[in-house]
């Protein structure tokens, strides 16, 4: 009888043992993702008027040691002018949301907008860009 007890003791250890090691590694990987910051700018449409333009960082521990808030401006206003001018009527060009990220250890962006083509339907677009410093290079 005592030997059933102390079977049943260490079973119960052993379960609880499991579930602390569990939530420990729950815990760890949860602590593991990056930060994302979320605000909103404000940049020009095609018209000239001022949007508030949603964005996104997805790895903020990335952005802050390089960058400032005057970069990430620098760098939507850039990539913006250049989805405008992509817009075969950049007067109908409006900003919709910026996604900064990081790939292979350098900043890239991704914007989403509209604009209208002949028929004046919205139309939706996308923007990459990848960047050297806060400049903008290639965009596809």
């Amino acid at each position: 009888m005592i030997n059933n007890n102390l079977k049943i003791k260490q079973m119960k250890l052993s379960k609880f043992t499991v579930l602390v090691a569990i939530l420990i590694f729950v815990s760890f990987i949860s602590c593991t993702e990056s930060v994302k910051e979320k605000g909103q700018i404000t940049l020009k449409s095609g018209d000239g008027r001022d949007i508030s333009v949603q964005y996104e960082i997805d790895s903020l521990a990335g952005f802050i040691p390089k960058y400032s808030m005057e970069d990430l401006i620098k760098i939507s206003e850039q990539l913006s002018k250049r989805a405008e001018n992509e817009c075969k009527f950049p007067l109908t060009y409006e900003p919709k949301r910026i996604i900064v990220f990081f790939k292979n250890g350098e900043l890239a962006t991704g914007m989403d907008f509209t604009a209208k083509n002949a028929f004046g339907t919205p139309v939706k677009g996308v923007l990459y860009g990848e960047y050297k410093g806060t400049e903008l290079g290639r965009s596809f």
